[in-house]
């Protein structure tokens, strides 16, 4: 998502920012303030860049996961550590990773969506609300495509003439 590179952007010109306050002839106070404001700001470039090089990124409602449904390309459960879920989210072309907390009624969910479509060959969506840091997902299968408008030949009957 954009947002990983715009937090990149402003991380580095704040670090910039920062950088000419500590160099600077001004008096000490402000050089320490811009000191403590760059070490406030390393975790974030940290986190920002770790996310943009693809790591999976931390499940939070509308902030990193947008609103919507998403499909639910792959799940790997790792017992009492972390969920992660591959998600394909519609208008983005590649696909992306997200890690939950590890929680034992969201796996037996997944665990079962996971033994249906392995079944049936049924895929499965998630739904994201579009309230902030709500985690409150739903999971559901995926509904099947319509299916083409038949399309019904228009054709007139033949126009006989006659010939004297």
């Amino acid at each position: 998502m954009i947002y990983e590179y715009l937090i990149m952007a402003a991380m580095i010109a704040g670090s910039a920012l920062v950088s000419t306050t500590i160099w600077s002839r001004n008096k000490t106070r402000v050089r320490m303030l811009g000191l403590v404001i760059f070490i406030a700001m390393l975790p974030l470039l940290a986190g920002s860049g770790f996310m943009a090089l693809g790591h999976p990124a931390p499940w939070v409602s509308e902030i990193t996961v947008p609103a919507g449904s998403h499909d639910v390309i792959a799940v790997k459960l790792i017992q009492d550590e972390a969920i992660y879920l591959w998600l394909s989210i519609a208008g983005e072309a590649a696909p992306r990773s997200y890690v939950l907390p590890w929680s034992d009624g969201e796996a037996q969910r997944l665990d079962r969506l996971l033994g249906k479509r392995n079944q049936k060959g049924q895929r499965f969506m998630v739904d994201v609300p579009p309230q902030p840091f709500n985690d409150t997902r739903t999971y559901h299968p995926k509904p099947q495509p319509r299916m083409p408008d038949k399309v019904i030949p228009l054709s007139l009957p033949p126009i006989y003439e006659r010939t004297p």
